[in-house]
């Protein structure tokens, strides 16, 4: 037997556009490659000092 709070539940989706998104623009690209080699040379930077320690 259903409640009463099932049938008036809202879709968590409602409203919000469904599909597939747009690609990416090359500024967006460029965005995560830098931020993502940032984050290499920052990890490689502080290998040696956790190996020493």
């Amino acid at each position: 037997m259903p409640s009463t709070s099932d049938t008036t539940r809202r879709p968590w989706n409602l409203g919000r556009l469904i599909g597939p998104k747009p690609p990416f623009k090359p500024k967006h690209i460029w965005a995560i490659r830098t931020r993502l080699q940032h984050e290499c040379e920052k990890a490689s930077a502080d290998a040696p000092s956790i190996i020493y320690r």
